[in-house]
């Protein structure tokens, strides 16, 4: 992970889950990887949530998850 990426990783688990924004959210969900063991039992109820934002469908129609 680039040195931007991890710095802002390390700023975002600093707060509580219940803190986090949607793209904070998206960001700890696209980077679970790079978590310590700790933090996915911290972050555990965010990582298996489903995030919800429009998916881009077939033929450029969009559709929102549930």
């Amino acid at each position: 992970m680039d040195d931007t990426s991890q710095a802002r990783l390390d700023e975002i688990v600093k707060k509580l889950p219940t803190d986090l924004t949607e793209n904070e959210k998206a960001f700890i969900k696209a980077r679970r990887d790079y978590l310590k063991p700790s933090q996915l039992s911290d972050y555990k109820s965010i990582l298996n949530q489903t995030l919800k934002r429009p998916v881009k469908k077939k033929y450029g129609k969009t559709q929102k998850t549930k």
